[in-house]
């Protein structure tokens, strides 16, 4: 079964069409709703009814990011907050070789 809460690709103007068209049907409808948020949620239903009815390829953005990645990434931004702090904490230590000329080659 086709999940709703994830993206739609609609590879073909035909899919396109026939998603757009139901999203009209949906919102066509006879019950006329009058606050916003009632408005919204008309809008929102009838878009992943119209996302779940047609023959559409559903992906999944980002499926390569899992916990793994996530375990690592938040080990990298540590790393680099450290090194930040280590400098803020020294700064004479890291201007001691500013003074000193390089050597071209």
């Amino acid at each position: 079964m086709k999940k709703a809460n994830q993206p739609v690709r609609l590879n073909t103007m035909k899919q396109q069409k026939r998603y757009e068209e139901q999203v009209n049907k949906e919102l066509d409808s006879k019950n006329q709703v009058h606050g916003v948020n009632e408005r919204w949620n008309k809008i929102k239903k009838a878009m992943n009814k119209a996302a779940t009815s047609i023959d559409s390829k559903i992906i999944k953005k980002m499926s390569w990011f899992d916990d793994e990645c996530k375990a690592e990434l938040q080990k990298r931004n540590e790393v680099r907050l450290n090194a930040i702090k280590e400098i803020q904490k020294n700064p004479e230590k890291n201007t001691q070789n500013k003074g000193k000329k390089q050597k071209h080659y």
